[in-house]
């Protein structure tokens, strides 16, 4: 068999209280580039390990206390042994040879830091353009997305490039461009290489985070023809609006803290506080547990601005 025919691949899939949707996912990994399916339960408390221990090929690992994703990420890649790590959300359901293309475009570009398909709707399977490879943000694209322009202008010239000079379908392409995390092939040498997903994300922008690590290493290869159902929502549902807030804003200021110098902290600190003084009057009557996340987004905010260590606003939860 050609390189790319041999089982050269780890797949890493997090979940969390989502046991029939990564059972889906499980069941949609055949190709032959596959050498292993690693599960991680993040703290559930339900039955998820216990529906997919036993399958062949599959290795589930139970975190005791939820972590967030780039701690799942991370932990099942320690597992692994393949040349080829392919991060995989669990309501992703490949299409047959799917990941065979993928590997097949990353071994075939050695500049490449990462390797992306497209993302489609189930059932219609049409393109995802909001999952498609997007610049990546600087703080006048935080501020955007911060303040709500993002949500009101998508084709924004700010965010929206994505949606406004779209990738082709009809053939790979390299770009500088941050592909979505929710379906990532890299490297496990370049994965360790930047010490992994940073563990200080929860969930969002930790994609954006490790995509611009990588893009250090290499452009970035877009194969549209690799095609990946994308239910989506399967985590991001669980949560209230403050909730996701929380999540949120603790990834946007830890994004801000990592990669922005003095001005740029402090536009974007002063954005999210802007952002959260409003809600914290809003909710302090009515809803004490929501005002308290934006509480913590403004401490968050002001040590961002003030150059500091932005704190952590995710609790360790069983």
């Amino acid at each position: 068999m050609a390189s790319s025919e041999r089982a050269c691949v780890d797949v890493v899939v997090p979940t969390r209280r989502a046991a029939a949707l990564v059972e889906r996912c499980i069941e949609h990994l055949v190709d032959v580039t596959i050498a292993s399916r690693i599960v991680v339960d993040d703290a559930s408390g339900d039955d998820t390990v216990q529906r997919l221990s036993g399958r062949t090929g599959v290795e589930v690992v139970s975190l005791p206390t939820q972590r967030g994703l780039a701690y799942a990420y991370n932990r099942g890649a320690e597992l692994g042994v393949a040349p080829l790590l392919l991060f995989l959300n669990n309501d992703i359901l490949p299409a047959p040879g799917a990941v065979d293309r993928l590997v097949a475009g990353l071994q075939a570009h050695a500049g490449a830091g990462s390797a992306a398909g497209r993302l489609v709707d189930e059932p219609t399977e049409e393109t995802q353009l909001s999952y498609a490879p997007r610049a990546v943000p600087g703080p006048a694209a935080v501020v955007a997305r911060l303040v709500g322009v993002e949500r009101y202008w998508p084709r924004n010239p700010l965010t929206g490039q994505h949606l406004r000079r779209p990738l082709p379908e009809d053939r790979a392409t390299l770009t500088r461009r941050q592909p979505a995390g929710a379906c990532l092939l890299v490297r496990r040498s370049d994965h360790e290489r930047l010490g992994g997903w940073d563990e200080r994300y929860w969930i969002w922008y930790e994609d954006v985070d490790y995509s611009r690590r990588l893009l250090e290493i290499g452009s970035a290869l877009y194969e549209p023809r690799a095609v990946f159902r994308h239910l989506g929502g399967a985590s991001t549902g669980q949560w209230d609006k403050p909730q996701q807030h929380r999540r949120l804003y603790h990834g946007t200021l830890q994004y801000g803290s990592a990669h922005f110098g003095p001005a740029g902290r402090a536009v974007v600190g002063a954005a999210a506080a802007t952002v959260a003084l409003p809600r914290i009057v809003r909710y302090r009557r009515s809803d004490p547990s929501a005002a308290a996340v934006y509480r913590d987004v403004l401490w968050g905010a002001i040590a961002l601005m003030r150059g500091g260590v932005v704190p952590s606003m995710m609790p360790r939860q069983r």
